[in-house]
């Protein structure tokens, strides 16, 4: 403090420098750390007086041809500030200090400032020790930032005068030193200690390049300061140094032997890392060593404690020979094997005689064969795995291998047989890419072979300057944030690294947004990936733009990593121009740490497994299991302490106990290589760390799934050091496993309503078959008691290879009758076949129904436990021999569709030169029936071979007996002789997909292409679109994903597209996208979107294709178009948005008045297909009549939409641009809705598509496939819903709603009940006509609930709709409201009449009246109704009778009214003589009505009970009301009946209320008898049943209610010695819940006291409550009678409950499955569920 500072800032030009040009005037501006003050945080603060010892100013020239710069700060005096702080630097053009020349300050190193501390020691002080070097010096001893005093000899003197201690002298000679604690800055000079020197590759081999990396850190004690070194290795080749100047003087001799790297620990951290340049060793040779020094910067000083640090020995191996070389850079070859040819090139796209940058692609070729046999045979195949390293820094990582089978013939390959992705490289510089051929995948294993080529990367000239980009690392840990200054990250294997990154783009202002496109890449990607953001010029370029979502890198290998982040021009992958790059963030994943091991034998295991538990304990087939492991450090002597002092790193590999099993840790790694790292039987966890503070560790194998039912598993667990084949487990282990088996049950099936039995064939014999005789089974299967039928398809395990038997296929079809009741039901027998067992055993025989005769469902399953004996009665006169030319090894683990070749043979012995016909089959268990095929042979006991045995190849996994039998007969008769050969088939290995961040999953390809690119498009035309989904590679599974389309103009497509992608395939699908006109001229952006749900859910792909759209050509300039629409606001979606139009043609007075036949459209891009309707515009001027056009739209999701009004020459969409005028769009923006509501009107939830449905809508055309329609035609249409076969394995019940896009959704919904099967049903939709023309766009909806509910899915079918044609104008029409009893104008409430008033007249005639037939209609009505009226021809207005000219709705929405005049009463008759002008009636939510709530006078009711008196809980009670109006009423009543049968005090409506329609017939009303369905009770007490009457589906007004009490009494005769109990799960068990969220349950039965062993008890269970009805499902349980307690598991267990209300939920058993059957055994308390909320 207060010494006065210099700091010289040095200036570096980018090449290249040019050679011309002028000199170059900057200004450097200093943040010198002074004073105490904050360094500037924005450009702003950077400006404005730079005069004081905080912010200095200072210049410097950067002459031509110069690359460097320096500007000089003077006398600086850090006279307020002690401690740490911090120098800054920005750089500006001289005279314009506003614009900054670096995104972000430079930052100079971090640095101390001191106090004055103690003050100058008394006399004497230091001077006892004269001759012996002593020296007094200030240094910071206690590092409080305050100066202290020390002093030192060469006789070890030591003495300080310190801050901390209050400025006393202390210390001396001898044993009176200070000791080096007091003042480690000074007493020990050597602050930096070695941590580890590792060297990669290992083993080290000849003539390739090898790295050498260091840990350092600082010695304990010493201050936390700024420590900067170099650091300096000895190869082991060449001179030895000595000491640390024989080290500095061969650096800076430029040894070819030494390495050196300058490094620095920062200020506050304790350690860092780096690499020292490669080197190569040319010779192999025997043991060397290598040595390393730490040096101080610059000087010869070791900064090192403990001296030079001398490696451990190391071998370099030899190599020899190869082929190589290649243009485009210098290529070499290594090799071992010399019967393998590499060849390996760099190949572009760049002319190989140019080096290429950062920012150009780099591709490379590689082709590998094997030579053939010197003696000319045709020799092996060989397999081999070959990486790639793209040698973008030294100690890059290499791919993981790839496996090539290498013909044995010699040939070459007709194109290159190695794959390399293409590369970008982050750094200028010298690279070397390797490719390396090994002898084994995974890790490990012999070198073979391995090519280099060597190549320059050049620096990069071609950056866009008015763009940059900082990328830094997230510091977390420290709570830094990004850390942009910091080039180096040091991160363990399997660890995540977080970055952060910013643009700044400069430019002028109010400069248009750019939109780039970025990356964050680095040499492990295969592929790199782009997204777009959005960045605004800025003149300063003050604003820094952050990217979002910017995703993190974790790394599953050891090596260096340059990450960059790229900004490109383009999204396109391998193309486009490179903007701008960030410098590099270099990664450093060092070797996890080797610890030792005797790899299974010895005593040196450091690890012990605690536990292994599986979840569930006993799984079942086919559904997910886990095994949960925890493992310790080794409680040994031996290892405790080891293991105690470091972390441990292993991976963890388990046999899941299927499939043949491990038991040398050598095989667990093979067979862990052998297929994928996460096979279906040996699974891997990788890089698990042990740290040093734990003492254990938990792993978790998930998704472990079983696929058979089978007993007596047992796993194995091996801990292994990270790829290797050495174990941690101690010495006496060769794996590890838990001593207990466990069983694996099977999967029950979902399909409650189906029962199965299976048995021996003829029932349960006493005695057990042998593997010489066929057993048959006898199988049935039930399936009650909905009334349909259905089609499923069983087949059978047979369970021979201890349950890892495949099924047999194909599956057999079987159509189960529809039963309605249990009673009538009756079982269908399968024919199952008899079977044949290769081996003893007891094999679990499984029966499986399935929904589908490949994949599907499993509906139900069946178990039997059968013993089979060995045979024994063999003759001993022949033998047989069955055998395979395959590699035994290779038996154990088959891939799918492995030929098997198979040998036979047989003898028999007997009288010399007799001869002996026997019998042979073949057979396994995918073998349905043995075939016997006759064999001679002479019997004298020579073995015969069998002639053309049939190979054997299977498609599915699974074991198999392959088994020879011989026998005496062609049938029946006597087993002679056997042999066996097993063969395991392996389950395929799943593709291995990287993991998906958001916009970029890497196994999905995605396109989008306009299909008419010859010209750009205008406002006129109609733009068309292809795109496709497909996989990059195939999948084990289907894969749903849901697609939507975004034009660029309005808002994303709210209705998903559903897309399967199909299993093993990567075919593109096709997506269906409408194509559009667009409204407003410019560039648009049109993007296809791929998501993982319906709504929601993870972009996982997204595709762009760009646009330019012109304004529109040739418009007549004559005609003038207007758009305005009603009101400003935002809306809703749902809301609807009215327009008034005004189209002209001609100037007023300038023409004849005659007019145009013009057409128009209100078109936006949601509407896809254009809807044109006729207008006559006159040529004077005058605007044509829009009068009777309703202009309206209705946007079902939020954003902007333009909407803009064209005129067309011609009703054609199709031709060409006939456009004459197009009004401005209008914009229309729609807010997100905030309620569960929707536009459907119906009150449904946020549209979502379900894949599992289909629909269809569909016009109809009477009598011809005529597109044009009026609004005198009658409009039918068809629709269908569908649910996908084998989506789920019972019906479905869904409720439909059609609007036929006039008129508001029609109300009630229709209940339809979808089954399984798949089966279409169709939707009954009135005819309708329409009442006002112009575009239409008829809608059918599929909804979860009568009312409200979710929107499951929607289809469109558009239609124009014209004017009506051949009208007789001497006719007229007149519609208008009433005001007799409501607002002529305003709105009314649903269910309140609104009058209207209505005349005709006729002109013309002389009088003569004309039949006519006049009707009311609006689209609400469905079928029209014609009456009759007599009009005279004298133009005498007749008035139509008020009484019948009344309409009510019961659905709100807007609704148009018309009157109607024809000629016939034909409704066939389209002859229409008069219409008029529709009457527009808006109808609003609310009670209406003028009754009082819940007594309406006119209407009667009541409720009875028709079951009989008394009745129990388990009894089932049956209601019935009666409805029926007063006489006096002059027509009917439609209402919406509701139930609540009163079991709990909030008990639920019955949901949805039931319509029913009383009508008044002239002799008086007839009562409406309406059925309530039968219900029990859960509890004993008296019950109030309430019936209520509304007038509407949902809400409305209450109109009457009636009710009647039950006396519910306790169930008798229960079976004391059963109990049944029955309780919620979850988190919070008892809480409320909303409607739709699924009430899981669990229970349990127990029957007997305990202890004792009996009958078992064969009860049926049903979980009960008053919402089923008397829908109650019984299923079998079978309940030993000695107190154990069962669980109940099924389906069933869980509830979903649509409306509110409280329900007890109550188990209950029976002794019958007849639900007629009372015979109550024991029923469970009830569980009370509460559902509240909307």
């Amino acid at each position: 403090m207060g010494t006065p500072t210099t700091w010289n800032v040095t200036l570096t030009r980018t090449a290249p420098v040019p050679s011309g040009g002028s000199d170059i005037s900057l200004v450097c501006r200093l943040f010198t750390g002074a004073g105490g003050g904050t360094p500037p945080a924005i450009n702003a603060e950077w400006l404005g007086s730079a005069t004081s010892d905080t912010l200095r100013d200072n210049t410097a020239v950067m002459a031509v041809g110069e690359s460097t710069a320096t500007c000089t700060f003077t006398g600086i005096v850090y006279s307020a500030t002690i401690g740490s702080t911090r120098p800054q630097v920005q750089v500006f053009e001289s005279g314009d200090v506003t614009k900054p020349l670096f995104v972000t300050p430079v930052q100079g190193p971090t640095f101390a400032v001191y106090g004055v501390g103690c003050s100058a020691p008394t006399t004497g002080f230091c001077s006892t020790t004269g001759g012996n070097g002593a020296v007094a010096y200030r240094t910071d001893c206690d590092n409080d930032y305050a100066l202290d005093w020390v002093c030192m000899d060469n006789l070890g003197y030591r003495s300080t005068v310190r801050s901390s201690s209050g400025c006393q002298v202390a210390g001396g000679a001898g044993a009176a030193a200070a000791p080096i604690a007091d003042c480690p800055v000074a007493f020990n000079p050597f602050p930096i200690i070695i941590s580890q020197v590792t060297v990669a590759p290992t083993p080290i081999v000849a003539n390739q390049p090898t790295t050498w990396s260091f840990v350092v850190g600082r010695a304990p004690g010493f201050p936390l300061d700024y420590i900067d070194f170099e650091v300096v290795l000895w190869v082991g080749e060449g001179p030895e140094p000595q000491i640390p100047a024989d080290f500095r003087a061969a650096a800076a001799a430029s040894s070819p032997y030494i390495r050196v790297k300058s490094a620095a620990i920062n200020q506050g951290a304790s350690m860092t890392s780096d690499t020292l340049p490669p080197y190569t060793y040319a010779n192999a040779g025997a043991v060397r060593f290598a040595k390393v020094q730490v040096l101080k910067y610059a000087d010869s000083i070791s900064m090192l404690a403990g001296g030079t640090y001398v490696t451990g020995d190391y071998t370099v191996a030899s190599s020899s020979g190869g082929t190589g070389g290649g243009t485009g850079g210098t290529s070499s070859t290594t090799a071992d094997d010399p019967t393998i040819s590499l060849s390996f090139i760099r190949t572009g796209p760049i002319p190989l005689t140019a080096n290429p940058t950062p920012g150009d692609f780099v591709t490379f070729s590689a082709m590998l064969s094997q030579q053939a046999s010197t003696s000319g045979a045709s020799g092996s195949a060989k397999d081999v795995y070959v990486s790639f390293q793209d040698g973008d820094v030294p100690n890059g990582p290499e791919s993981p291998r790839q496996h090539i089978t290498l013909p044995g013939d010699g040939s070459t390959p007709a194109a290159p047989n190695v794959f390399i992705p293409t590369r970008l490289y982050s750094t200028p510089g010298t690279k070397t890419a390797m490719v390396r051929v090994y002898s084994q995948p995974g890790s490990g294993g012999n070198l073979l072979k391995s090519a280099a080529v060597t190549f320059t990367v050049d620096t990069y000239a071609g950056f866009d300057t008015s763009l940059a980009v900082k990328l830094g690392h997230v510091v977390a840990a420290a709570g830094e944030g990004i850390d942009s200054s910091a080039t180096f990250v040091n991160v363990t294997q399997g660890v995540s690294v977080a970055f952060d990154a910013q643009i700044q783009c400069n430019g002028t202002a109010g400069a248009a947004d750019r939109t780039l496109y970025w990356s964050l890449y680095d040499s492990d990607m295969q592929e790199e990936s782009r997204a777009a953001v959005t960045v605004t010029p800025q003149p300063d370029g003050a604003a820094l733009v952050g990217i979002p979502n910017l995703t993190s890198r974790m790394y599953g290998s050891p090596g260096g990593r340059n990450v960059v982040l790229r900004l490109w021009d383009s999204a396109a992958l391998n193309s486009g121009t490179l903007l701008a790059m960030s410098s590099a963030v270099y990664v450093w994943v060092p070797p996890p740490p080797v610890v030792p091991s005797t790899g299974g034998g010895g005593s040196g295991g450091l690890l012990e497994v605690v536990n292994m538990d599986l979840s569930p304990t006993t799984p079942s087939a086919q559904l997910p299991a886990s095994w949960t492991i925890t493992i310790q450090r080794s409680s040994s002597s031996s290892t405790a302490t080891t293991g105690s002092t470091s972390s441990i790193y292993f991976d963890a590999v388990l046999y899941v106990g299927e499939g043949p099993a491990p038991s040398t840790p050598a095989d667990f790694r093979a067979q862990l290589q052998a297929s994928s790292s996460n096979s279906a039987y040996v699974r891997l966890i990788g890089g698990v760390v042990l740290a040093a503070s734990q003492t254990t560790v938990t792993v978790t194998f998930g998704n472990v799934v079983y696929p058979y039912a089978t007993f007596d598993r047992s796993p194995r667990l091996q801990l292994l050091q990270p790829g290797s084949t050495a174990s941690l487990l101690p010495s006496a282990l060769q794996y590890y496993s838990p001593g207990s088996t466990f069983n694996v049950g099977a999967n029950p099936g979902s399909d409650t309503s189906i029962s199965l039995t299976l048995t021996r064939g003829g029932g349960t014999s006493a005695a057990n078959p042998t593997t010489a005789e066929p057993v048959t089974f006898s199988a049935t299967i039930l399936r009650c008691c909905d009334g349909a039928s259905k089609t499923v398809y069983w087949t059978l395990v047979d369970g021979d290879s201890g349950g890892g038997a495949p099924e047999l296929a194909p599956r057999v079809a079987v159509t189960l009758p529809g039963y309605s009741s249990a009673a009538a039901a009756q079982p269908t027998t399968l024919n199952v076949p008899a079977r044949l067992y290769g081996v003893p055993g007891t094999k679990l025989v499984e029966l499986r129904v399935y929904d589908a005769a490949t994949g599907g469902n499993l509906l139900r399953t069946a178990m039997y436990t059968l013993m089979v004996d060995g045979y024994s009665a063999f003759d001993g006169v022949c033998a047989a021999s069955l055998a395979t030319s395959l590699n035994p090894s290779s038996l154990g683990s088959l891939a799918i569709g492995t030929s098997v070749p198979l040998a036979a043979s047989v003898s028999c012995s007997g009288s010399s030169g007799t001869q002996r016909t026997v019998y042979y089959s073949i057979f396994d268990s995918d073998t349905w029936t043995e075939v016997r095929t006759a064999f001679d042979l002479p019997a004298d006991g020579t073995m015969r071979g069998i002639p053309n045995v049939a190979a054997r190849a299977y498609s599915s996994d699974g074991g198999r007996n392959i088994v020879l039998r011989i026998w005496d007969s062609a049938s029946g008769g006597i087993l002679l002789a056997t042999s066996m050969l097993p063969v395991y088939v392996a389950p395929p290995s799943a593709p291995t997909v990287p993991a998906t961040t958001d916009g970029d999953d890497p196994n999905l390809a995605v396109t989008l292409v306009r299909t008419n690119t010859a010209a750009a498009p205008t406002v006129a035309d109609t733009v068309g679109f292809v795109a496709t989904v497909g996989l990059v590679a195939a999948q084990l599974t289907d894969r749903a994903v849901w697609v939507a389309f975004a034009d660029g103009e309005a808002p994303e497509s709210s209705l998903r597209t559903y897309v399967l992608l199909p299993a093993g395939s990567t075919d593109a699908v096709a997506v269906s996208v409408p194509a559009r006109m667009y409204n407003v001229a410019g560039g648009k952006t049109a993007t296809l979107r791929v998501y993982g749900a319906a709504s929601g859910s993870t972009l996982l792909k997204s595709v762009n294709l760009t646009l330019t759209v012109s304004p529109a050509p040739g418009l007549d300039p004559t005609c003038s178009v207007a758009l305005t629409r009603s009101g400003l606001a935002d809306v809703s979606p749902g809301t609807v948005v009215t327009f008034a139009a005004s189209v002209t043609c001609g100037t007023v007075g300038g023409g004849t008045g005659t007019p145009r036949s013009l057409y128009w459209s209100l078109y936006d891009t949601d509407m896809g297909t254009e809807a044109r309707a006729a207008i006559l515009v006159p040529d004077n001027g005058t605007p044509a009549d829009f009068t009777t056009v309703l202009l309206t739209r209705t946007y079902g999701s939020a954003g902007t939409y333009p909407v803009a009004l064209r005129l067309w020459i011609s009703a054609a969409q199709t031709g060409g641009p006939l456009l004459v005028g197009m009004s401005t769009p209008v914009y229309i923006t729609v807010q997100p809705s905030s309620t569960s509501g929707g536009s459907t009107g119906g009150g449904g939830s946020t549209a979502v598509e379900d894949p599992n449905l289909m629909a269809t809508l569909a016009r109809l055309y009477a009598g011809s496939t005529a597109t044009s329609t009026t609004v005198a035609d009658v409009v039918g249409f068809s629709a269908s819903v569908s649910m996908v076969a084998g989506s789920q394995a019972t019906d479905r019940a869904v409720w439909v709603a059609f609007a036929d896009g006039e008129a508001p959704e029609s109300s009630p919904r229709t209940q339809l009940t979808l089954p399984a099967s798949g089966a279409a049903l169709n939707v009954p939709i009135p005819d309708r006509m329409y009442n006002v023309a112009g575009g239409k766009t008829a809608t059918l909806r599929v909804y979860g609930a009568a009312s409200g509910g979710t929107l499951l899915k929607s289809v469109n079918v558009t239609l124009t709709v014209s004017s009506a044609t051949g009208l007789d104008a001497s006719c007229t029409a007149t519609l208008a409201r009433s005001s007799s009893g409501s607002t002529v104008a305003g709105d009314v409430s649903v269910g309140v009449a609104v009058p209207f008033t209505g005349t005709v007249s006729c002109s013309g005639g002389t009088g003569t009246p004309r039949s006519l037939y006049w009707s009311l209609y609006d689209t609400d009505m469905g079928p029209e109704v014609r009456n009759f009226i007599s009009v005279s021809t004298d133009g005498i207005v007749v008035a139509l009778p008020a009484a019948v000219l009344s309409r009510t709705y019961g659905s709100a929405g807007m609704h148009t009214v018309v009157l109607r005049l024809w000629s016939s009463p034909d409704m066939t008759d389209r002859l229409l003589v008069a219409l008029s002008v529709p009457v527009p009636v808006s109808v609003v939510s609310g009670t209406g009505g003028t009754t009082t709530p819940g007594d309406d006078p006119d209407i009667f009711l009541t409720l009875t009970r028709t079951s009989a008196a008394g009745p129990t809980v388990a009894d089932l009670v049956e209601f019935s009301a009666s409805i029926s109006l007063s006489s006096t009423l002059a027509a009917g009543r439609s209402v919406w009946l509701a139930f609540v049968d009163g079991d709990v005090s909030n008990a639920a409506e019955s949901s949805p209320r039931m319509y029913k329609t009383i009508s008044v017939p002239s002799t008086g009303s007839v009562p409406v008898v309406v059925g309530i369905p039968g219900r029990m009770y859960s509890t004993p007490g008296v019950k109030t049943a309430w019936v209520r009457l509304y007038d509407s589906a949902t809400g409305g007004m209450l109109l009457k209610s009636a009710s009647v009490t039950v006396n519910v009494a306790s169930a008798p005769g229960l079976d004391t010695s059963c109990t049944a109990s029955l309780a919620r799960t979850g988190p919070t068990p008892n809480a409320d819940v909303s409607p739709g969220t699924p009430v899981n349950f669990t229970a349990s039965v127990t029957c007997g006291t305990g202890g004792a062993v009996g009958a078992q008890h064969v009860l049926y269970w049903s979980v009960y409550d008053t919402d089923m009805g008397s829908a109650e499902v019984r299923i079998q349980i079978t309940v030993p009678d000695d107190g154990t307690s069962v669980p109940v598991d099924g389906p069933s267990l869980s509830r979903t409950y649509g409306t509110i209300g409280g329900r007890n939920v109550m188990l209950r058993m029976w002794s019958s499955s007849a639900v007629t059957n009372r015979a109550l055994v024991a029923i469970s308390g009830p569980a009370y569920v509460s559902v509240s909320g909307s």
